[in-house]
């Protein structure tokens, strides 16, 4: 159980620095309005979802190389200007 908890502990700590330094990697902050204060509320939003190769769970464990590449692929928006991007893109917004 120690061995397990210890790797959990490892990949929550290696998955949160590859997420600070995606966010870094692309601005520091929404690219819609500005917003930096909480890296839990940013989110990589592909421009293109046809050209999706992963998503971010399994981009964070991928080598850097490869996550940039993905990265390149995205736009970093908070949770709001995200929920509203998707809601304008459906049609639902005037």
């Amino acid at each position: 159980i120690r061995y397990r908890q210890r790797m959990a502990h490892f990949m929550r700590v290696r998955f949160w620095k590859r997420k600070q330094q995606a966010i870094a990697y692309k601005g520091g902050k929404c690219s819609i309005c500005g917003y930096s204060k909480c890296p839990d509320a940013l989110i990589f939003h592909h421009r293109d979802p046809k050209e999706k190769e992963f998503d971010w769970n399994r981009a964070k464990r991928l080598s850097w190389e490869k996550t940039i590449k993905e990265l390149d692929k995205c736009d970093i928006l908070c949770c709001r200007c995200h929920v509203e991007l998707h809601h304008k893109n459906n049609g639902d917004v005037e």
